[in-house]
This record gives structure tokens, C-alpha cells and sequence, in this order.
């Protein structure tokens, strides 16, 4: 029979030897759930294993809440001068407060004012840009527009750029907006035409209020018509006073008319002035800033007419420059320019295009450019070929010189074209 102590010392052995094996047996159980797709964490009470949380409410991010059908509205029509304005609703949600950063509108005819109304709140409230809204309220935006600048159809839009999203939320209106007077057509187009030709054409203004008008020429933009070029600007129908609610502007073009493009711009007043608004406001105030005086087109209704023409001459290039853009070294480039005769009778099998310097100075680039002509199919014209062959490392600079033709034509025996390029 063995000592006490020995025989207590050796129980205490067993018990922790016990202790140890049951657990080692948890913690391989544990392992062997783990690895078999069973939650540790259930198993053992000292095991930890990774969980996902849940958000509450007041965790969520901010959303703005719009129907996508009353995102965009249809005006019915306006005319130019009546005011125009339209509420857009939306609401909040999320568990945070939505922030509007900024309202971004397309047009400076627009005036956006946003309200919001929280959750059991009685009242709508003006909002500044940049205070928090909190979630369940109820927002308004209130698109104002000034139409005395529009006329037609206008697609109106403002942006609302949010913490909700990276993409801005945008609300759209578009506005129909009578103008004052009708113009038929907008412009006169005369075209191509030779120097002995003659054209005419005329404009039809209608005032769409019905009310009789009168109208001039604004002498602060009014400039020398075009060599050729005569109007006449009368009332159809008109009143004792001269006013009507129609009136007619003739323009002709007769021979004699400079050479190449031309137009001109007939800015005519009316006696009707434009109704007090803000953007009538800011103009007078901006115009006082800049010391600039405050005329009749800036407070009366016009109508503005623009007339296009070409008149051609017996030779035409095309086109009237010879750019060669960017070049680079070692490159070869070309354009082409076509020289027609746009009367019949002349003869440009003879005519000879060459390259030389302007304004005294020599040809940059002589040994790379170079030039080839050849005639046109079916038309009596010829096109001349202009290269730059392989351009050296060692030029930096701008290219000016000119592409001349000797046409042979008596009238006007010489043609001049610019080149143009840089070599970087």
C-alpha cells in the first residue's frame, strides 16, 4: 500500500491528463465541424468565427425617392414674356439625411427653389444648399422660368447633385414659348450666285398677340449693307399711325456685289416693350456695371434676320487654304486644292500652279515641297496636288508660303492659295 501523498499526486496526474484529453477532443471536434461547413461558433464557446452584421435603419444610406414619370413635365404653351413655373416632388429615405450639394441648372432663364417638409411636420420650409434633410420628408422643387429670351420649344433642366448618389438626379421641363412675332422664314439662304445675277426674297413678320406694331432698324448695330444689296421694310395693311400687325421685309441682291461670302443682319425694334422681370432686371444692372448703355434692343421685343449668299467669280478654289496642320519629321504629307472655272469658256488645260514665298521671304521647306496639277473628270477644273516628302529632323518652326496659279485667263490671271503647317 502506497503513501498518501504519492497516491494523491498520482489521481491529480489522471484528472489533468483526463482534462486535457477531453479537451483536445472539443477542440478536434470543433476543427472537424469547421472544415465539414457546421458553425464553429456553436459548437464551442471559446471558438470565434467571423459573422456578417446586420444594418439597422439608422445605419442606411441616404436615398431620394422619384418617380421616373413625374421626373420630366410637358408645359402647356406660353408666350414670350408670360411667366412659366412648375413644382417637381420627390421624398427622401434611407436612415441618414440627405444632402442636396448643389442645383445646377441648364438655362439662365431658370430660378430652381427647393422646399422640404419633415415626417408629421404641418408646413413646407425653404431649403439652403447643403443642410442635411432628414429621412421621410417630403421635397418640392420649384422651377421658375423666365421666357422673355425664348421662343420654341426649350428642354429645361436642373441637376440635383446629392450624398444619395454619384450620379446627379435630374428634372426636366419642357417649355412651348410663342414668340411675339412670328418670322417667315427665320433668314433668307440666297446661295451660290454669279456677279450679274440678281435675287430677291422677303421675310414675313406677324405679331402673334394681334396687337399692331411698329418697327425700325436698330441704328446702334446697323452697319453698310453689302455692295448690291437694297431692302424695303413696310407695314401690310397699316393703321392710321403706321402700325401693323403684319409686315413685310424685301431684300435684293443686284449685280455688281463683291466677290466671295457675304451677309448681313437686320436687328428690327419693335415698339412693344418687354415686360419688368428678374432676368430683365439683371440685364440692366450688368449692362450699368460694364458702362454700357441700356438701348431700345435691350428693352423692346425684336426680330432678327440673318441673309447668306456666295457670289461666285469666274475662278474658285477649294478649298481657300492649304493647311497642313502638325508635321512631324520624317513624314510625308499632302493636300489636294481644286481650281474651277465657273463660267464657260475658259480654258485651264494650260494653267501652271507653282510654290512660292510671300511678302518677299523664301520658300521654308523649298527641297521637301513640291507640287503636281491634273485635270478634273467632267469638270472644267484641275486639281493640284501639294506634298511635303519627308521632312528633315532638324527644322522646328511654322510653315507660311503660298500656292500660286497662273490660269491663263485674261480677268484674272493669278490665283493665290496659303500654306500653312508647323513642324514640332
Amino acid at each position: 500500500m502506497g503513501s498518501p501523498d504519492l497516491t494523491h499526486g498520482h489521481h491529480m496526474l489522471r484528472t489533468k491528463q483526463t482534462a486535457l484529453s477531453l479537451r483536445f477532443s472539443s477542440a478536434l471536434l470543433v476543427t472537424v465541424l469547421t472544415l465539414s461547413g457546421a458553425p464553429a461558433a456553436a459548437q464551442s464557446g471559446w471558438v470565434d468565427a467571423p459573422s456578417e452584421r446586420v444594418l439597422s435603419d439608422d445605419d442606411q444610406p441616404p436615398k431620394i425617392i422619384v418617380d421616373p414619370a413625374k421626373a420630366s413635365f410637358q408645359a402647356p404653351m406660353r408666350r414670350q414674356g408670360v411667366p412659366l413655373s412648375h413644382r417637381f416632388e420627390f421624398k427622401t429615405g434611407g436612415g441618414s439625411p440627405l444632402v442636396i450639394e448643389r442645383a445646377i441648372a441648364n438655362c439662365g432663364c431658370l430660378d430652381p427653389v427647393l422646399t422640404y417638409k419633415s415626417a408629421g411636420a404641418d408646413s413646407y420650409q425653404p431649403y439652403e444648399v447643403g443642410e442635411p434633410i432628414p429621412p421621410g420628408a417630403e421635397v418640392t422643387l420649384e422651377m421658375a422660368v423666365d421666357t422673355l429670351l425664348k421662343q420654341d420649344r426649350s428642354k429645361l433642366t436642373v441637376q440635383l447633385v446629392t450624398n444619395a448618389s454619384d450620379v446627379p438626379t435630374t428634372f426636366e421641363l419642357i417649355a412651348d414659348v410663342e414668340p411675339r412675332f412670328r418670322v417667315t422664314p427665320l433668314g433668307l439662304i440666297f446661295g451660290d450666285l454669279r456677279q450679274e445675277e440678281r435675287r430677291s426674297g422677303e421675310i414675313n413678320i406677324i405679331s402673334t398677340t394681334g396687337k399692331p406694331v411698329r418697327f425700325t432698324q436698330d441704328e446702334a448695330s446697323r452697319r453698310p449693307l453689302p455692295r448690291g444689296m437694297t431692302f424695303q421694310l413696310d407695314p401690310v395693311r397699316p393703321l392710321a399711325d403706321g402700325r401693323s400687325t403684319h409686315w413685310k421685309l424685301r431684300i435684293q441682291l443686284a449685280p455688281g456685289m463683291d466677290e466671295g461670302p457675304g451677309g448681313y443682319r437686320f436687328l428690327l425694334v419693335s415698339d412693344h416693350p418687354m415686360p419688368e422681370t428678374p432676368l430683365l432686371r439683371r440685364r440692366r444692372e450688368a449692362a450699368l456695371k460694364r458702362g454700357r448703355v441700356f438701348g431700345p434692343t435691350s428693352a423692346h421685343f425684336c426680330v432678327n434676320v440673318l441673309t447668306n449668299f456666295r457670289v461666285l467669280g469666274d475662278l474658285e478654289i477649294s478649298p481657300g487654304v492649304v493647311s497642313f496642320g502638325q508635321l512631324r519629321a520624317g513624314q510625308n504629307y499632302l493636300q489636294r486644292v481644286k481650281l474651277v472655272a465657273t463660267k464657260p469658256g475658259i480654258d485651264l488645260s494650260k494653267a501652271r500652279a507653282y510654290i512660292r514665298g510671300t511678302l518677299g521671304l523664301e520658300v521654308p521647306l523649298a527641297e521637301q515641297l513640291s507640287v503636281k496639277t491634273q485635270p478634273v473628270e467632267g469638270e472644267n477644273a484641275i486639281w493640284a496636288n501639294v506634298k511635303i516628302t519627308d521632312v528633315p529632323a532638324g527644322f522646328k518652326g511654322t510653315i507660311r508660303c503660298e500656292l500660286a496659279f497662273d490660269t491663263g485667263y485674261e480677268k484674272k490671271p493669278l490665283v493665290r492659295v496659303p500654306i500653312t503647317g508647323v513642324v514640332r
